[in-house]
């Protein structure tokens, strides 16, 4: 593949036309990629529309053309030999083995470099998250990799399946502890928010404020599969008393090694107490 500071300038007129006010600002040319740097004058907000780019540019395959932005003025444009994303590979040890910043490899990014996410933070504790998708999308796949991830970096594994097991069903005898269905899920999450406030007492007589992985208690991952089906139960005090359980985990619980999960096809952000700090989890995947 090669690039020309030409590809993107007006002289050609269809090109032009797809990014009006869009000017290159710098362009370079890797083994299977083109990567170009564009800008829309000062005042304007940058406008890069994918479709007519890709016609404009004559790909017919619009997974190869990627648009980054930072919805202000600078924009970063990749135009790829092949899409990466198309190239699923099995994960391997060292994919799952958590590296010393706390992550482990999950897929590839757009660009084809690894993709890879927190399991914890050395610098900010245990972590919280959403994982959202419809039927099919690759859920469960992913929260099986995460497991196995967990499993292999010394990170404790606590699993809800709130569908009764038919979601995680694989990690069922894999992970310290595995509830299935409401009830259990609801267990589970109580001892952790006991095992939660153990450990704050404790940690405020000892003056310990470190994040260390394993000093003085291990990580503790709860993974809540299908929680949405135990945020909508017909019980409301079941209702009321997750919500509540799944807050307060999140608003305090990295500080003592315990971080929280949640798997859904669709959620009310509301049914969790706090709209405005679960919303703000769920933009912030803890992926880098």
């Amino acid at each position: 593949m090669k690039a020309s500071g030409a590809c993107w300038r007006p002289r050609s007129p269809p090109r032009a036309r797809a990014a009006p006010g869009v000017g290159l600002i710098e362009h370079r040319t890797e083994k299977d990629r083109i990567v170009l740097l564009v800008a829309s004058p000062p005042g304007k907000t940058i406008y890069l529309p994918h479709s007519a780019i890709c016609s404009a540019f004559g790909i017919d395959d619009p997974s190869r053309l990627v648009i980054e932005t930072d919805g202000i003025r600078m924009g970063v444009v990749s135009i790829c030999r092949s899409s990466t994303l198309m190239k699923v590979r099995k994960a391997t040890v060292e994919d799952l083995t958590m590296d010393d910043n706390g992550r482990i490899t999950i897929g590839v990014c757009h660009d084809g470099k690894p993709a890879r996410m927190r399991l914890w933070d050395p610098g900010q504790g245990a972590l919280r998250g959403i994982t959202a998708g419809v039927t099919g999308a690759g859920k469960s796949v992913l929260q099986n990799l995460i497991l196995a991830g967990e499993k292999r970096s010394g990170v404790v594994s606590w699993g809800g399946d709130v569908q009764r097991g038919m979601s995680l069903p694989e990690a069922e005898g894999r992970v310290d502890w595995f509830a299935k269905g409401p009830v259990e899920t609801l267990l589970m999450l109580t001892a952790a928010h006991a095992v939660m406030k153990y450990r704050e007492r404790l940690s405020y007589e000892m003056g310990r404020g470190d994040f260390a992985l394993g000093r003085p208690w291990p990580v503790i991952n709860i993974t809540l599969d299908e929680i949405n089906r135990l945020l909508s139960h017909p019980d409301e005090a079941m209702r009321k008393a997750t919500a509540y359980l799944i807050t307060d985990i999140q608003k305090t619980g990295r500080k003592v090694r315990i971080g929280i999960r949640l798997a859904v096809q669709s959620l009310h952000l509301k049914g969790l107490g706090d709209a405005t700090r679960s919303a703000g989890r769920a933009k912030s995947a803890p992926c880098s």
